[in-house]
């Protein structure tokens, strides 16, 4: 019996034997086909060693099938890694063709787009007076606020320099009304009683011992200079919660009357000190060596001989300035001459506002000086009630021009400011000088300086 035989008979067993030796007949199986596998390839073997050729067996197909996927594999892969290198190549080429043709880029920096602020105007720590009037300056803090009053008056001029926390603007402030802060005033007497400096020392005492309470120091008088000028100074402590120091100077005509005063509590009131003491160590006169540019000036004298001064070489052809109202029909007013800062003109436009006056002449008539000023005042406001489109607030004041009393005239007319001179004594004709200038305040210095030396009726 074969094992073909044997291997049949195994396979008739009935179902219990075979559910016995199930496990045994697996692994038997699975060796039969390893046996027989085996056999095989030894067959096969067998075969091509005597030269006769295998007969085909059960798993050939199927090696010849995974041979050939394996060739395709590899040919796939190998096709692959090809295409790669290829497409690897071919762009290191490319990219260093581009770098050599293709110039290298310059980066261009656009300028930064800001928007444009307006200037900011610079706030300096310190400004600066100069007087030429009474030929004096200094310098004070920006924190403080500068004040003049009657300038031109026949009463003392004022000139005042204060620092208040509570009420920082106001020109009514001094030493009756500032609780917190500092004051430095110079007041000018163009007519003192006295000159006597130690008299005008001890007078002012007097003043100090009645309104102060009686806690009050007051120092003795002592001598001092102010810009090579004599002077004497006392001290006042404790009036009314602030101190004071006084000062009196005498310079030619006039009596300097110079006050200090602070007020506060004692660590602000050392700072205070410390600032108005800075305020007067930089006053000074000026025009004490150097002669006064005044004499440098050309002279004007009217062919009527009613009136001269000097001035600092102005122009008096380019420019003309508006004179008083017309009130007579019959009656033109006398123009003497127009005198223009030749800086301050433009060329381009002579109608804009220019530093220069005007000097008139009217006759009264028999109307006599006080209605016709009334009766110029009333025209002029008129004039301004249309030419501006609302009523002036107007402003007189008393000056002193060579000694007579004037009338100046200020937003009476739209254009300029007028000094009303009166005619002398048994005279008719009255003097009318119209100021301009090319922004407020801009030629008060100079045309104070012009006045100074101006004389009525010279002979």
């Amino acid at each position: 019996m074969d094992d073909t035989t044997k291997q049949n008979q195994l396979l008739d067993q009935t179902p219990q034997q075979s559910g016995e030796i199930n496990t045994t007949t697996s692994g038997i199986a699975m060796e039969k086909i390893n046996l027989n596998s085996t056999q095989e390839a030894t067959k096969e073997q067998k075969e091509i060693e005597e030269g006769v050729s295998p007969a085909p067996s059960v798993l050939s197909p199927l090696m010849d099938i995974l041979n050939v996927l394996k060739k395709k594999v590899i040919v796939i892969v190998a096709v692959v890694v090809g295409l790669f290198l290829l497409y690897a190549i071919i762009a290191f080429a490319i990219d260093a063709m581009s770098t050599k043709a293709a110039p290298p880029i310059k980066e261009v920096e656009e300028p930064e787009q800001t928007t444009e602020k307006p200037p900011v105007e610079e706030i300096p720590d310190f400004y600066q007076v100069i007087n030429k009037q009474y030929e004096f300056e200094f310098e004070y803090p920006n924190e403080a606020k500068y004040f003049e009053n009657n300038p031109y008056s026949l009463d003392p001029s004022t000139y005042k320099v204060v620092f208040s926390k509570e009420n920082p603007n106001t020109d009514t402030l001094d030493e009756t009304n500032i609780v917190d802060g500092y004051m430095f005033r110079l007041v000018v007497d163009k007519a003192p009683l006295t000159k006597d400096l130690t008299k005008l020392a001890e007078d002012k005492q007097l003043v100090f011992k009645a309104k102060c309470q009686e806690s009050v120091e007051i120092s003795k008088p002592e001598s001092t200079k102010i810009t090579g000028f004599d002077a004497i100074q006392f001290s006042i402590t404790n009036c009314y919660g602030g101190d004071y120091v006084q000062t009196f100077v005498n310079r030619e005509d006039f009596v300097f009357d110079v006050t200090r005063f602070v007020v506060g509590d004692l660590g602000f009131k050392q700072r205070y000190q410390a600032t108005v003491n800075n305020i007067y160590n930089d006053f000074k006169f000026t025009n004490t060596i150097e002669p006064s540019p005044v004499t440098t000036w050309v002279e004007y004298v009217a062919k009527s001989k009613i009136v001269a001064f000097k001035h600092p070489s102005y122009d008096a052809n380019c420019c003309d300035i508006s004179g008083p109202i017309k009130l007579n029909p019959q009656k033109e007013p006398t123009k003497l001459v127009v005198l223009a800062d030749p800086n301050t003109v433009d060329e381009n436009n002579k109608g804009k506002p220019f530093n220069g006056f005007g000097i008139y002449l009217e006759n009264v008539g028999s109307t006599g000086f006080n209605e016709y000023l009334e009766q110029q005042k009333q025209a002029l406001k008129e004039n301004y009630r249309i030419i501006i489109g609302r009523n002036p607030n107007s402003r007189e004041t008393k000056v002193l021009i060579d000694g007579r009393e004037a009338i100046l005239l200020e937003n009476y007319a739209w254009w300029a400011d007028v000094i009303v001179i009166p005619p002398a004594e048994k005279e008719l004709e009255t003097i009318l000088i119209f100021k301009t200038e090319i922004a407020e305040s801009a030629f008060d210095e100079t045309f104070r300086e012009i006045l100074n030396t101006m004389i009525i009726n010279p002979r």
